[in-house]
């Protein structure tokens, strides 16, 4: 994903040329909003933040996989309260790519980081209006919320019927 990174310096550094182009990482950013909820008194404390991929453990099916991702997860923090350090973080989608790439973690780094060999079913289109975000996403523009596997099984955006 660091290719990602320095292309998208060269293509910041080229907008600030006399030369006009576009940045092409810009087809893959998208942004996460983050909400973290103390467990002791309920602040709720939210965040975006920018993405070009997300990382996805392996699973028996890409929607597994992301439904996993997207499930609520304990975390420690620092509350004003003072009373507690849990919190319960959800993640969701504030806006949503032109091409989302999946990086799909094959490696189990509790068990010695062996390496996974089980497959993954990877449909031909995925719809993501499911997920956390992307309903209200859908209805504030006209992009798609669905996208179809490449060859190399990247998802891009498709037509919705």
């Amino acid at each position: 994903m660091l290719i990602l990174l320095q292309l998208k310096e060269e293509g910041e550094a080229l907008r600030t040329s006399c030369v006009s182009s576009i940045c092409p990482v810009e087809h893959f950013e998208f942004q996460l909003k983050s909400v973290r909820t103390c467990t002791s008194c309920g602040l709720q404390v939210s965040r975006v933040e920018d993405f070009n991929h997300l990382s996805i453990n392996l699973r028996s099916t890409l929607a597994h996989s992301l439904h996993a991702y997207f499930q609520p997860t304990d975390i420690e923090i620092s509350c004003e309260c003072e009373q507690g350090c849990r919190a319960s973080e959800v993640q969701e989608f504030s806006t949503l790519p032109r091409v989302l790439i999946l990086h799909v973690m094959r490696f189990d780094m509790l068990d010695y980081g062996e390496k996974l060999k089980d497959r993954m079913d990877i449909p031909a289109q995925l719809d993501l209006s499911d997920f956390p975000g992307v309903a209200s996403l859908g209805k504030q523009s006209s992009g798609s919320t669905s996208f179809q596997a490449s060859p190399r099984s990247s998802l891009r955006p498709g037509k919705t019927s």
